[in-house]
């Protein structure tokens, strides 16, 4: 199991299927190609200058988020072959309710 450090979400890369505006799902290649995955594990948080710790509030485990392309991404297997990847709790720009 892959445990996050300091302000690190661990997220699985889900796919999404391509609705019309009718809600008819678009075959062949057509997907959506934005961001979006399962928090699997969130790390503690990160310390500010004072040393205070600052926990990650912006999603918990189980939400599907959308997080951005950021340089800092890594990409990861869990223990039981699944991709994931660990992006900072900033790249996380949306919680889908």
């Amino acid at each position: 199991m892959i445990i996050p450090s300091n302000d690190r979400v661990l997220v699985k890369p889900l796919t999404l299927e391509a609705m019309s505006g009718g809600g008819i799902v678009l075959g062949g290649g057509a997907k959506d190609t934005r961001l979006h995955g399962k928090v699997m594990a969130i790390g503690p948080g990160k310390q500010n200058a004072a040393g205070n710790l600052i926990p990650v509030t912006q999603c918990k485990v189980g939400d599907e988020v959308i997080y951005g392309n950021v340089a800092s991404s890594i990409d990861e297997r869990l223990d039981n072959g699944e991709k994931c990847v660990l992006v900072v709790a900033e790249a996380i720009v949306g919680v889908i309710k």
